[in-house]
């Protein structure tokens, strides 16, 4: 994939070779100010080159055999979904030429609030499709750096604006190469060692190895790894932008299952994908790298446990109860229902931060995925203000979610007649995703919580416009909108 470089603002900067992306809107009216573009010349020729709203971008031959015009059609709906696809339409469609730079003549910035909204996300979309994965191909394609140019009347909003894309797409990166990462190479110590190496970022980082964990009590943890001659983890990482003792943080948790077979109760089939059952904890530290690269003036603490669920000798059964860090002891009746175990000790332990709110995010039912598909993650929250706040960045940044609810109709599905709650719920097939969140409201306590199930939406199984098969970065934005905003 091609590299972007050398940022440049205001006045074109003609190269050999260069592509320019004009933009219109959903009526073919040329939207940008091109000096040698005639709007009603181009608005017909953009009509009849096909540009339309089922056809967003066109190639255009021009008089000089060095320039190639993009006209780009923005999208009627304006929303941010749209505006990804736009993004990554137009980098799917650049890669078709041969160029040495790129040129985007934005729209008039009569609306900051549009044209900030409008510009990141294309550029999010368009930076976004110019990732790839390629770390264990022996032929690998030979990368380019290309010069790009943005004229715009309004350069000090474009640039604060790019600066805040490419940090947020940056830790979307990382959060996609960690989901990529084969289980025999990412086990959990090789996760946290990966984390340790953002050390440099300004991040504070500690690492509990088993012996930390069996001293921090939490055993939940490492019943679920105990199977595996891959040891637990648990890492927790600072960013203290407000004050040097990051009082009063907001906490970020993720669930890290590097591998999930399912345990004695094996998976019988997608054991495949199970490499990506950490992809809570992923886009968790792909956020943290985002706040650090940005230098927001808040402090979080992210805490993210790393396990793998395999069967073995000294696997935990069926049947078993397991203490957990708050005291609470559970009832074990399905080994492949792990993730709220781990998460468990997580919040239990983070809870010690004494944070004015807890989010976590987790790759943690089937369930949801039957309820939203690969479009929503699942939002639960004991909190009013708090889910208020998500809803609104979710809105903002484009990564969707739906409000699920929680009620103790719901949570008496998890008693246990011999522990203090199962990890299961009585109502076997009914409401997994409601139930799962239950179990974990009964190691939140009275902070304000939410926990999002996103293993709908951190993996896909195919194209959708943005993202290929495979890791999406889902929450990474997110997250950082949530940090930003909460008061």
């Amino acid at each position: 994939m091609a590299e972007f470089a050398s940022i440049h603002y205001n006045a074109p900067e003609f190269s050999d070779r260069h592509i320019s992306v004009v933009f219109f809107d959903e009526n073919a009216h040329c939207l940008s100010q091109v000096s040698d573009v005639d709007p009603k010349i181009a608005s017909e020729h953009a009509k009849s080159l096909g540009l339309s709203t089922k056809n967003h971008v066109v190639i255009v031959t021009s008089s000089s055999p060095s320039i190639i015009y993009l006209y780009a059609m923005m999208p009627k709906s304006g929303s941010l979904h749209d505006y990804h696809k736009l993004g990554a339409s137009i980098y799917r469609v650049m890669k078709q030429c041969d160029f040495d730079a790129v040129q985007f003549f934005w729209p008039s910035s009569a609306s900051d609030a549009e044209f900030a909204s409008s510009f990141g996300a294309i550029i999010k979309g368009f930076y976004g499709s110019n990732y790839s994965f390629s770390q264990y191909k022996k032929s690998v394609e030979t990368l380019r750096t290309y010069r790009i140019n943005h004229i715009t009347d309004n350069e000090s909003k474009l640039t604060a604006l790019f600066a805040d894309v490419q940090a947020v797409v940056s830790g979307e990166m990382l959060t996609k190469d960690l989901m990529h990462e084969p289980p025999n190479i990412l086990t959990p110590k090789a996760f946290a060692q990966r984390i340790t190496s953002m050390e440099s970022l300004g991040l504070q980082i500690e690492v509990m190895d088993e012996k930390k964990l069996l001293e921090q009590r939490m055993h939940a943890l490492l019943s679920v790894g105990q199977g595996s001659t891959n040891p637990s983890q648990l890492v927790t990482v600072k960013w203290c932008g407000r004050s040097d003792d990051c009082s009063d943080p907001i906490a970020l948790v993720g669930k890290g299952v590097c591998f999930d077979s399912g345990g004695i109760n094996i998976k019988l089939q997608g054991l495949v994908d199970m490499k990506y059952d950490m992809g809570g904890a992923a886009s968790v530290i792909g956020a943290m790298h985002a706040i650090a690269k940005l230098k927001l003036p808040v402090n979080v603490i992210a805490v993210v446990a790393l396990t793998e669920n395999m069967p073995g000798g000294r696997s935990y059964r069926p049947s078993d109860i397991i203490q957990s860090r708050a005291g609470k002891s559970i009832e074990v009746l399905n080994t492949d229902a792990e993730g709220r175990l781990i998460l468990a000790d997580a919040i239990d332990y983070v809870r010690e931060f004494q944070p004015k709110a807890i989010i976590d995010l987790a790759t943690l039912t089937g369930a949801i995925i039957v309820g939203l598909g690969h479009e929503y993650a699942g939002l639960f929250s004991n909190d009013e203000k708090l889910s208020g706040c998500i809803q609104a960045s979710s809105k903002a940044t484009g990564d969707k979610l739906w409000p699920m609810p929680l009620d103790p109709a719901y949570d008496v599905f998890m008693d246990s007649p011999i522990a203090d709650v199962s990890n299961l719920s009585s109502q076997l097939g009914k409401a997994g995703s409601i139930t799962a969140a239950q179990f974990l409201q009964r190691f939140v306590g009275d902070l304000p919580w939410a926990h999002i199930d996103i293993a709908g939406t951190a993996w896909i199984p195919q194209h959708n416009g943005v993202h290929p098969k495979g890791p999406t970065g889902y929450g990474v934005s997110l997250l950082v909108d949530v940090v930003s905003n909460y008061q």
